[in-house]
């Protein structure tokens, strides 16, 4: 894996901030930084909201049960779960039978997952 396939994606010729390319041919997509894409903005701070969101909500139910910091963690692994399981589900065959796929997925996951959690409880 060279510089470009870990830090770059496929994006719309025409609207480079956008990395769906489903149905745009080759000759229309351009190469773009993953962390300008309008996906990755979206996903990440929909998700990191939703569950700081849902963590103070279950706090105000029983503050006793879900005060501590395992609550955001556990939830920051359910999305990670969930991210590879959908990712899995898009794939073929041959790329879910991949180890390189699990692995590489399973890591980058559990990364995301630990940044999403200190985003959660506002680590700095």
């Amino acid at each position: 894996m060279g510089f470009v396939d870990a830090f770059f994606t496929s994006a719309q010729a025409n609207n480079p901030t956008n990395s769906q390319t489903l149905g745009v041919s080759a000759d229309q997509q351009t190469s773009v930084s993953e962390f300008l894409t309008v996906q990755s903005l979206t996903n990440f701070a929909a998700i990191t909201g939703a569950i700081t969101i849902a963590w103070k909500a279950l706090k105000a139910i029983s503050s006793s049960d879900f005060s501590g910091q395992w609550t955001p963690f556990v939830m920051a692994l359910a999305w990670f779960a969930v991210s590879l399981i959908a990712t899995a589900a898009q794939q073929d065959k041959s790329a879910r039978a991949s180890i390189a796929f699990w692995a590489t997925g399973i890591f980058i996951g559990i990364i995301n997952a630990l940044v999403l959690f200190g985003a959660v409880i506002g680590l700095n």
